[in-house]
């Protein structure tokens, strides 16, 4: 099982790879949500960079959860992306965090998503000063 990143950021994709490596597990990344879907079945955790160009995070969500063993999702972005982690946060994303956060608790978060113990909802997105 891997951790699926959607992603075309090179910095987040090299700090995710240095993450599942400390984590165990494999990290796939992906640019495009379409090209992604092939390795939905096989992952443990999906991470969302609302960065990413027509990234529908309302559908990325509601697949994860039709999965037989749904699968947690968390979203990032910049924190002056407001209306875009709202729109994770509505969506019923289980972390979203700003890009500065996210860089800061990406270890302890995905380590708490793998295990289904982190907190549901947008309790991890304030943003940090």
């Amino acid at each position: 099982m891997k951790i699926l990143l959607l992603s075309q950021d090179l910095m987040l994709t090299a700090r995710m790879e240095g993450v599942a490596r400390k984590l165990g597990t494999p990290v796939v990344s992906f640019g495009q949500w379409t090209a992604a879907l092939s390795e939905l079945a096989a992952c443990r955790l999906i991470v969302v960079d609302l960065c990413l160009a027509d990234v529908d995070i309302t559908n990325i969500v509601e697949r994860a959860r039709q999965l037989p063993t749904p699968v947690p999702v968390a979203a990032c972005g910049p924190h002056v992306h407001e209306a875009r982690l709202a729109e994770a946060r509505r969506a019923g994303c289980d972390v979203v965090a700003s890009r500065g956060q996210w860089d800061h608790d990406a270890e302890k978060l995905c380590a708490e998503l793998l295990q289904g113990s982190a907190p549901r909802g947008d309790s991890q997105s304030t943003p940090r000063p």
